[in-house]
C-alpha cells in the first residue's frame, strides 16, 4: 500500500467531473440578491478563521507529545449511548435530502461534559472513543489559541464588534470546526474502506487525500453535525482508486450536488428563510484558502487532528 501512494496525487479523485459539479451548486444572485452580501461574509470569515486554523494546526504539531497533553489537561470520561428513541434531530427533516435510504449507526460514544457524539462505525468503539478524545484535547487548545489571538484579529479587523463577541464566536467556530472534522472521518469511516484494515491507517489516507476539506466545500453549512447526532450516513460512499487512495463515489458525489440544490430550495430561497451566510449553499468558509499559496483551514486542522490521534494513541 506505501508503494502504491507514491502516485496518489495522479488518482485523488474517482471522477473529478461530478466533484467540480458538487462545488458549482450554489443559489443564483437574480433569484436571492442576498447572495453578494453573503459572498462578503463568507469571504470575512475565511480571510480571519483559516490563517487561526493554520496557526492553530502548527502550534499543536510543533508540541511534544507529553506538552501536548499536559497542555490539553484531563481529558472527560467517555460513554456509550444508543441511537434507539433517541430523537436528537428530525430525522425526516435530513431524509429529504437524500436520494437513497440511509444507513444507520447502531451506538454512539460521548463525554457527559461536551455536546459532542461520535457514531460507533464498521472501525469499532476503540476508535470512536479515541476521535471523540481528539476533538476534545483540540477544543482546549484552540481555547488557548483563542484568547492569544483575539487582540490581533480585533485591530485587523474593526468591523467586528467587541472583544467578548469575538472571543465567544471564534471560539465556537473554532471548537465546532474540530468536531466538523471528526464527523466528517465518521462519514467517510462509517463503512470499512477497502485494503484498510486498521483504523489508523485509514483515517491518514483520508485526510492525506483531504477527504474532510472535499465535504466542507460540498455540502452547506449544518449537515454534517445532524447527519452525526442522528446516526446516519450515506452507504457506499467512498471506494479506492487505481492508486490505492480514498475517494468519494460518483453516487456520493451526485448526492452531494442534489443535497444543496434541495437544501437551498428548502431552506434558502423560501420567502420565510432566515438562512443567512454560508447557509447559501456556498460550502464552509475555511474549506477554502485565505491567500494563493495556504492550506485551507479545514486541511491544516485535518492534519493536526491526525497528529493529536496519533499522540493519544502512544503509551505516557
Amino acid at each position: 500500500m506505501e508503494g502504491q501512494r507514491k502516485n496518489s496525487n495522479l488518482h485523488r479523485r474517482e471522477d473529478p467531473g461530478a466533484y467540480a459539479e458538487a462545488l458549482r451548486v450554489e443559489p443564483d444572485c437574480a433569484v436571492d440578491p442576498r447572495k453578494e452580501i453573503n459572498r462578503n461574509v463568507a469571504r470575512l470569515l475565511t480571510d480571519i478563521l483559516t490563517p487561526l486554523c493554520i496557526t492553530l494546526a502548527q502550534r499543536i504539531e510543533a508540541l511534544e507529545p507529553a506538552g501536548l497533553v499536559a497542555a490539553a489537561g484531563e481529558v472527560p470520561s467517555i460513554y456509550e449511548g444508543s441511537y434507539k428513541g433517541k430523537f436528537y434531530v428530525d430525522y425526516h427533516q435530513l431524509l429529504k435530502y437524500l436520494p437513497q435510504r440511509p444507513g444507520e449507526y447502531d451506538r454512539f460514544v460521548f463525554a457527559p461534559e461536551s455536546r459532542c457524539r461520535i457514531p460507533i462505525g464498521a472501525y469499532g468503539k476503540d476508535f470512536a472513543s479515541r476521535l471523540l478524545k481528539t476533538v476534545e484535547t483540540m477544543g482546549v487548545l484552540s481555547e488557548h489559541l483563542v484568547r492569544q489571538e483575539v487582540n490581533r484579529i480585533e485591530s485587523t479587523h474593526p468591523e467586528l464588534v467587541s472583544s467578548e463577541i469575538t472571543l465567544h464566536s471564534l471560539d465556537l467556530s473554532l471548537k465546532d470546526g474540530i468536531l466538523s472534522i471528526a464527523h466528517a472521518v465518521s462519514l467517510v469511516m462509517a463503512e470499512r474502506i477497502v485494503g484498510f484494515d486498521e483504523p489508523d491507517a485509514a483515517l491518514a489516507a483520508i485526510i492525506e487525500a483531504s477527504m474532510p476539506t472535499q465535504l466542507s466545500q460540498m455540502i452547506p453549512f449544518g449537515m454534517l453535525g445532524p447527519f452525526a447526532a442522528r446516526g446516519i450516513y450515506f452507504p457506499g460512499a467512498v471506494s479506492v482508486t487505481p492508486g490505492g487512495v480514498p475517494a468519494f463515489t460518483k453516487d456520493f458525489l451526485k448526492a452531494a450536488s442534489s443535497w444543496k440544490r434541495m437544501y437551498i430550495a428548502h431552506d434558502v430561497l423560501r420567502t420565510d428563510s432566515v438562512r443567512t451566510g454560508g447557509f447559501l449553499g456556498q460550502g464552509c468558509p475555511v474549506g477554502k484558502k485565505a491567500y494563493a499559496d495556504s492550506k485551507t483551514g479545514v486541511q491544516a486542522v485535518s492534519e493536526a487532528f491526525l497528529h493529536v490521534y496519533r499522540v493519544l494513541g502512544q503509551p505516557m
